[in-house]
């Protein structure tokens, strides 16, 4: 819908009608109001919630096919709201001659619409289904087919969705004032899209007339997943982060770790997880978490995202393992073990690994695709190949990307943990040496140990949903859905960690964290500069 659309007198309607609406519910006598409150209570009576300018405005406009005005409880309820505000600004701005009708439901209408009234948009496509549901003889109506004649973007069901003026909410000071409110059927991924683009169109009407919309999706099972993506997600990206930023910043600013093999892998690792954070786990609070929808996915977009968080994991668990590995080497008491642990063979094993992983993960350029979806109107990022999605749910994500690094951060974590306890006795090895290698053996394990932690819910999680058939129950799937989204935030927590699980277990590296940022930064930046005292020569 144009801006041009929305005709003055529409705008203008809009602003009659809700003020006359309200006027009519504070008019009402105490008993009419305790029938329209809830528990009969007319403490409880709040007119914000019964408001129905919402509907009619989104009639008016072409979103909504028609709009039912009826209470099962106060059926005279309706037949005083079109009296009182809507008949007379219907006749005043001779709706009808623009395609506009407005009737009274006849019996055998189900009791729940009994006295109700019908305001109809006769442009709108599914105006002939609204004819053939309410003036209809039989004495029962499909909810279905309701739903679809009242523009509800999915069947009935146990879910209430509510689209709220936030605007209104503020002017009159409440909790909330429903617009339009719906029931929906079952909680999946797939009508969770629907119903965001169904919201999309009423956000924009809402906005071209200066007013905000937002979603109540509380009783929706879905949403616990997406507030656990907001409440849980976004401070795991912010920290983890600063957290790289800061790993990154003391390696390299301090030649302990600069020069030492160890060191260059930890400083590649907290990059990578920087950007791991930033392309998979941010992008996914947007779509599934804040229900950004309206970030587009091409092919492009969609591959190269796909192919970088999947070339970022890879990477920074290889990392760990060779950090667990140098360190095996670089405490063992054998010389020639202890000469593998060096800083130029760190440099040559991480851009060789690097490489691997870059060509070895091409495939997914070529069999990750943005799909369309007709139901939803927008596009998926999925494998289109099914050997390859085989080759995924098989080995990729159970093998590759679980069971080989935990194997191996278990094997050298006790090799590590075996030589850490040696090194202690060894009197030819250099006393500050010794602390060194002490403390960084120390954050390195503890590291992987965690890491074991992090990483496999996740996998054993995604491995069952791809191997087994669950219930296609919607409760049990919503369920599943939402024990999925906590172990992907604990997977991503495994980016987050290193720098606070360092600063934990190491007191040196808190003294270190300390030099680096006051003595080395703040102490210069405050430290004013010298000027030259120049004399001006004598003209």
């Amino acid at each position: 819908m144009a801006d041009s659309d929305i005709d003055d007198f529409k705008i203008a309607f809009f602003h009659k009608f809700k003020s006359l609406e309200w006027d009519y519910l504070q008019s009402l006598s105490d008993a009419k109001k305790k029938l329209l409150s809830r528990d009969d209570q007319l403490e409880n009576y709040n007119p914000c919630h019964i408001l129905e300018y919402g509907e009619i405005f989104a009639t008016l406009c072409g979103l909504k096919p028609c709009t039912l005005l009826a209470h099962y409880v106060m059926p005279e309820y309706a037949t005083g709201l079109v009296e009182k505000a809507l008949k007379p600004l219907f006749d005043e701005y001779q709706l009808e001659k623009e395609g506009f009708e407005l009737w009274k439901l006849k019996s055998p209408v189900t009791v729940l619409y009994k006295g109700g009234w019908i305001f109809t948009n006769k442009k709108h496509e599914q105006y002939s289904l609204v004819k053939q549901v309410f003036t209809t003889t039989a004495s029962y109506i499909d909810t279905v087919d309701i739903g679809r004649a009242l523009g509800y973007p999915l069947p009935y069901g146990k879910y209430k969705i509510q689209y709220l003026d936030d605007t209104e909410s503020e002017e009159r000071n409440t909790c909330c004032v429903p617009i339009l409110e719906y029931n929906v059927g079952a909680a999946s991924e797939e009508n969770f899209t629907i119903i965001l683009f169904h919201l999309d169109e009423y956000a924009k009407l809402w906005k071209r007339i200066g007013r905000n919309l937002i979603i109540d999706l509380s009783a929706h099972p879905l949403m616990e997943k997406c507030q656990i993506y907001v409440y849980a997600g976004l401070p795991i990206v912010i920290i983890g982060v600063l957290g790289g930023i800061l790993n990154i910043i003391i390696f390299l600013s301090l030649r302990i770790f600069r020069e030492n093999s160890c060191g260059v892998y930890l400083i590649i690792m907290s990059l990578v997880n920087i950007i791991q954070l930033l392309s998979g786990f941010f992008y996914l609070i947007l779509v599934k978490g804040l229900l950004i929808n309206g970030i587009n996915i091409n092919v492009g977009s969609c591959t190269i995202r796909v192919y970088t968080v999947q070339i970022c994991a890879l990477i920074s668990m290889s990392c760990i393992c060779m950090a667990l590995i140098d360190q095996y080497m670089a405490t063992s008491k054998y010389i020639r073990l202890q000469q593998w642990s060096h800083r130029k063979i760190a440099y040559r094993l991480c851009a060789i690994i690097s490489l691997f992983w870059i060509v070895y993960c091409s495939p997914h350029l070529i069999y990750y695709n943005a799909v369309f979806s007709p139901v939803t109107n927008s596009s998926i990022c999925t494998i289109t190949n099914s050997n390859y999605q085989s080759y995924v749910n098989h080995f990729y994500t159970p093998i590759l990307l679980d069971a080989f690094p935990l194997l191996f951060i278990i094997i050298f974590g006790l090799l590590l943990y075996r030589n850490i306890k040696q090194i202690s006795y060894r009197t030819a090895v250099p006393l500050v040496r010794r602390q060194h290698e002490i403390q960084i053996t120390s954050m390195v394990l503890i590291q992987a140990l965690i890491s074991v932690l992090l990483i496999s819910p996740f996998f054993i999680l995604t491995t069952l949903t791809s191997n087994i058939q669950f219930s296609i129950d919607p409760i049990i799937n919503a369920h599943i859905q939402l024990v999925l989204g906590i172990t992907i935030c604990i997977y991503y927590s495994y980016y987050t960690v290193p720098f606070y699980i360092y600063i934990c277990v190491s007191k040196r590296y808190r003294q270190q964290f300390f030099h680096v940022l006051y003595t080395m930064y703040f102490q210069r930046w405050c430290k004013p500069t010298n000027d030259i005292n120049q004399v001006a020569p004598e003209l």
